[in-house]
């Protein structure tokens, strides 16, 4: 939460830790709204409610508010470095080519995802086209920095048929302008759908067609939207 915030008509006081802005009105309006500027704040725009609670003090009166607001728009670009974050999927058992009806071997790198102290986890959706993950095969790597040759270790989990989950485990901590630069790669097996009815050689069977895979940094460990900051895909 931001650590300041600007009120044209009085004082405004924001209590991080709290998550608490004090709105104090000096001047005598009319008006039934008010605005409240420098609040912009990716990582509190989407808690858990989609609402932010408002309690208006008066003299007289004391009353609760719901403000619906919108869903948090990840960062599809490396802000720090201002260039796109980007995927690669490579197949490790043949050569560009993914077979269906198979547990094929993949190699997932991530770029520019990790950018904020904040993300606890990375959150890796597969298209429809992928029916299932490997349930015991999934690890996870960070490329290290200059001092240490050997690559982070990461947490790397099944989360559903559609989703891989890769946490962040303690002692390892993002560094501004270097972190964001390293690239995260992910080991792991996956299904493709089946030949379709009637059509099972593989040389004469149609291709199958995949929608992107998508990955989301966010700052919590429970897979739920509203938590994303950044996102990437391929």
């Amino acid at each position: 939460m931001p650590i300041s915030c600007v009120y044209a008509l009085g004082k405004c006081l924001v209590f991080p830790d709290q998550k608490l802005v004090l709105v104090l009105p000096t001047v005598v309006s009319t008006i039934g709204s008010l605005s409240i500027g420098n609040m912009n704040n990716g990582f509190y725009v989407c808690p858990i409610s989609q609402y932010i609670n408002m309690t208006v003090v008066s003299a007289s009166e004391l009353d609760i508010y719901n403000i619906l607001h919108p869903n948090l728009t990840t960062i599809k670009t490396n802000y720090l470095r201002n260039i796109a974050n980007s995927m690669t999927i490579t197949a490790t058992q043949s050569p560009n080519v993914f077979l269906r009806n198979y547990m094929n071997t993949a190699t997932i790198q991530l770029n520019g995802i990790y950018t904020a102290s904040q993300i606890e986890a990375l959150y890796l959706h597969a298209p429809s086209d992928v029916v299932s993950w490997d349930t015991t095969y999934c690890n996870a790597t960070m490329t290290a920095n200059y001092n240490n040759p050997y690559p982070t270790r990461l947490n790397c989990q099944y989360v559903s048929n559609t989703t891989i989950a890769i946490t962040v485990p303690e002692g390892v901590s993002y560094l501004y302008n270097v972190t964001d630069g390293y690239t995260i790669t992910v080991n792991c097996k996956f299904m493709l759908e089946d030949f379709p009815a009637g059509t099972n050689i593989l040389y004469v069977s149609p291709p199958t067609t995949s929608n992107t895979f998508n990955a989301y940094g966010s700052y919590s460990v429970v897979d739920d939207y509203h938590f994303y900051m950044t996102e990437v895909y391929s």
